[in-house]
């Protein structure tokens, strides 16, 4: 599928390299103001949609699949902790197409248990407002967020697990 191909071949343009290592990924500050303001309008393509796009209907929008295939790309492997579960999404998209050569294999075995509706949600916070800091531990914590600022997103993001950093991606 585009999302990933094209997805992982933007995240790499924002790579720093010296001689045959990469030192640090940043991101890719042509995709970041275009996908941004897409996700801010709600006129992203829905992850549902686009994880299943084939490469004539990724092609026919390129200028926002581009940038979205490079943000979730990008939040898959920067933005969560090292053990949140979909850290495997990636890996395991490349495991099953390469094992089996089906891109439909391969997005049903890398989604599979992945509340689509929240990960788009935590897609979509991330892109909009800033970085991802630690995970939450417990209900608890995420009751006592929903108390102060803004609700809504502090209950999508507990829904995922996740909580952000005040430094946004600006």
């Amino acid at each position: 599928h585009s999302w990933y191909n094209e997805g992982y071949g933007d995240y790499y343009a924002g790579a720093k390299i010296r001689g045959k290592r990469v030192l640090s990924v940043d991101p890719f500050l042509w995709r970041k103001d275009i996908i941004k303001a897409a996700a801010r309008a709600n006129e992203h393509v829905p992850i549902k949609k686009i994880i299943r796009y084939s490469q004539g209907e990724y092609y026919a929008n390129s200028t926002l699949c581009y940038a979205q295939g490079w943000s979730m790309v990008y939040f898959l492997n920067k933005a969560l902790p090292k053990k949140h579960p979909w850290r495997k999404i990636l890996p395991t998209y490349l495991q099953v197409i390469q094992e089996t050569k089906s891109r439909d294999k391969a997005v049903d075995a890398a989604f599979e248990g992945v509340d689509l509706d929240a990960f788009e949600e935590a897609w979509k916070a991330f892109t909009i407002r800033g970085t991802v800091k630690q995970p939450l531990h417990t209900e608890f914590t995420c009751s006592i967020q929903r108390n102060f600022g803004n609700h809504r997103l502090y209950h999508h993001l507990c829904a995922a697990h996740i909580e952000l950093a005040d430094d946004p991606l600006e």
